[in-house]
C-alpha cells in the first residue's frame, strides 16, 4: 500500500477537489444537462451544486468518525472481513470502469478533433503509460503537478468568460426560465449529482495523507463549490454564446467556445489552448482515480507493494476502454442511462450504509457498556 509518509497540504487537497470536480464534466457535461433542461441547464448545474455539498457533508461525517482511516480501511472496521471485502470489490469494479471510461473520454477527444489521423489506440497507450508513471512517482508528486498546473486551468476559464463577454445573449438564450417545467431540471440535476459529485467519495482514500485532518470537511466544500461555480460558468457561456440548441447538438461544447473568441483579429483560433486545459482536467481527474484503483485492489488483495501492480492494472484500464466502450455513440448513451445510477451506488448508498451501521454499533456498544456498569 502507498506510504502513510506522504503528504498533502490542505490547499493541495482543495485544488484536487477543484480539479476532479471539473474533470471530463468541464469537457461534455453541458451537452448532457442542455439535452435534458435545454435553456434552464445552468439552474440544474446550480441544484447539482447543493447536491454535492450535501454529499461532501455526508463524506465529512464518515471522515469525522475515524480520521485516521482512508475508506477502504473504513469499510473493513465497519462491515468486517467478509462483508467488506465484497464492498471494496465493488468499489475496485467502480474505479476500474471509470479509469477506462476517462481514457475513452480523453481518446475519443483528442482523435477526434485534434489528431484525427492517429488511431485512438496510440493515444490511449501515450496517456495510460503516462498515468502508470505519475502514480509510481506517488501522490506527492503528482499532486504538486496539479498544483503547478492549477493556475492556468482557472486563468483560462477567466479569460474564455471576458473574451465572450460581448457575445452573450443572456435575454434570448437563457429565456424563458422553466418553460417546461421544473422535471427536466431536476431530472438534469440529478445526472450531474451522479457524474461528478458522487464520485468525489474515491477522494476519501487518499484524505489520510492530508496534514490537517480537522479541515478535511471544509476543504471539500471550498473545493466542491470552486469546481461547481466553474461548471455554471461553462453551462452559462454556452447556451448564451451558442445557444441551447445548438449546444445540444455539440459533443464538446468547451471546445467550440473557444472557437468563437475573436477580439480584433489578434487573438482568435485559441481551441488549441482550450484543448489543453481539458487535457490538463482529464489527466488530473484521471490519475486521481487510477492511484484510488491502485490502492483500493492493494488493499483488498494485501499486495505489498501498490507499484508492482500500476502495470498490468494500466494495461487492463487501456484494452477495458476499447472492448466495453466499442464507439462513441454506445459510450455516451451508457454514460448518460446508466453511469450516474452506477456511482451513486458507490457515492450515496454505500456511505449511507456505512454511517448507519458505524452509528447502530456505537450505540449498542454504548448501551452495553452502560449495563455492565
Amino acid at each position: 500500500m502507498p506510504t502513510v509518509k506522504e503528504k498533502i497540504s490542505i490547499r493541495q487537497f482543495i485544488i484536487l477537489t477543484v480539479i476532479f470536480t471539473m474533470g471530463s464534466s468541464v469537457l461534455n457535461g453541458t451537452t448532457m444537462l442542455v439535452r435534458l433542461a435545454h435553456q434552464d441547464a445552468w439552474l440544474a448545474s446550480i441544484i447539482g451544486i447543493i447536491y454535492g455539498v450535501l454529499l461532501v457533508l455526508l463524506y465529512g461525517l464518515l471522515t469525522q468518525r475515524h480520521p485516521n482511516l482512508n475508506l477502504a480501511d473504513y469499510i473493513d472496521k465497519v462491515l468486517g472481513k467478509w462483508f467488506g471485502t465484497l464492498m471494496k470489490l465493488s468499489f475496485s469494479i467502480y474505479t476500474l470502469l471509470l479509469s477506462s471510461a476517462l481514457l475513452r473520454t480523453l481518446g475519443d477527444f483528442l482523435t477526434t478533433l485534434i489528431l484525427p489521423e492517429t488511431p485512438i489506440q496510440a493515444v490511449e497507450i501515450v496517456f495510460m503509460l503516462t498515468l502508470i508513471m505519475g502514480v509510481q512517482l506517488g501522490l506527492e508528486t503528482f499532486t504538486r503537478t496539479s498544483e503547478f498546473l492549477f493556475p492556468f486551468i482557472m486563468s483560462f476559464i477567466i479569460l474564455i468568460a471576458l473574451f465572450l463577454l460581448p457575445q452573450m445573449k443572456l435575454v434570448d438564450n437563457l429565456s424563458p426560465v422553466l418553460e417546461n417545467g421544473i422535471n427536466p431540471v431536476l431530472s438534469a440535476s440529478y445526472r450531474l449529482l451522479g457524474i461528478p459529485f458522487a464520485e468525489l467519495i474515491l477522494l476519501l482514500m487518499i484524505t489520510p495523507h492530508i496534514t490537517n485532518r480537522k479541515k478535511i470537511r471544509k476543504s471539500m466544500l471550498l473545493g466542491v463549490l470552486g469546481g461547481g461555480i466553474v461548471l455554471v460558468i461553462i453551462n452559462v457561456l454556452s447556451i448564451a454564446v451558442l445557444g441551447a440548441d445548438a449546444t445540444a447538438g455539440l459533443s464538446y461544447p468547451t471546445y467550440e467556445l473557444a472557437k468563437e473568441i475573436s477580439i480584433g483579429n489578434f487573438i482568435q483560433r485559441i481551441e488549441v489552448l482550450a484543448g489543453g486545459i481539458i487535457f490538463i482536467s482529464l489527466f488530473v481527474k484521471s490519475i486521481i482515480v487510477f492511484y484510488v484503483m491502485i490502492v483500493i485492489v492493494t488493499h483488498t488483495f494485501h499486495v505489498s507493494n501498490y507499484r508492482i501492480i500500476t502495470l498490468p492494472l494500466g494495461m487492463l484500464v487501456m484494452v477495458l476502454s476499447i472492448i466495453i466502450f466499442p464507439n462513441v455513440i454506445y459510450f455516451r448513451n451508457l454514460a448518460f442511462v446508466f453511469w450516474p445510477t452506477f456511482t451513486l451506488l458507490h457515492g450515496l448508498i454505500y456511505p449511507v450504509l456505512l454511517l448507519g451501521i458505524d452509528s447502530l454499533r456505537r450505540r449498542l456498544n454504548k448501551t452495553k457498556a452502560s449495563l455492565e456498569k
